[in-house]
């Protein structure tokens, strides 16, 4: 009877490996499909939020840029262009601060008060790179005074097909 119970057993192990294997095989088979479909929806979700960030950043150029058809700016009114910005920034609260400057780089207009008029270019790489291609751009992320993160948007003041302005805005 032993013998027997031994056979029985063994009989009852061999039987159950093919269940198990086919129990793991469609596991396997399940966990993949979760995995593929855990990344199919992480990546609509990526591309989702880069289609939004992308109308965001466009948002940004297209206000500065209406901005450069200013009468007070295309004449030459700094003092009328600043109080101009000045409303515009409490219309735009997610924009720190507007700055006008010189294609030199010398900062003519600040709506920070604490900004002085040597203050330096922030991000100077996409400084240059508005002057190099008359075209508006986006800078990098930077750390404003108050240690929060900004990105910076650019556009061109252009006249007689040269770059006589850049005008900035710091977006948190």
């Amino acid at each position: 009877t032993l013998h027997v119970q031994k056979r029985l057993l063994i009989v009852a192990v061999a039987a159950m490996i093919p269940v198990a294997m086919a129990a793991g095989w469609a596991l396997s088979a399940l966990l993949r499909d979760e995995q593929h479909s855990i990344e199919s929806k992480s990546l609509e979700v990526t591309r989702l939020a880069l289609a939004a960030i992308d109308v965001e950043m466009q948002r940004h150029l297209a206000s500065l840029r209406t901005l450069t058809y200013s009468q007070q700016l295309l004449d030459g009114d700094l003092v009328g262009f600043k109080s101009l910005l000045i409303h515009v920034l409490k219309e735009t609260p997610e924009w720190g601060s507007i700055t006008l400057r010189s294609a030199n780089g010398q900062l003519l207009i600040g709506t920070e008060i604490s900004e002085p008029p040597n203050l330096p270019v922030i991000d100077q790489t996409s400084f240059e790179a508005v002057l190099a291609t008359k075209s508006p751009v986006t800078g990098n992320l930077v750390k404003n005074a108050s240690g929060q993160w900004t990105a910076v948007f650019r556009v061109p003041v252009v006249q007689d097909s040269r770059v006589i302005y850049v005008l900035s805005a710091r977006v948190r």
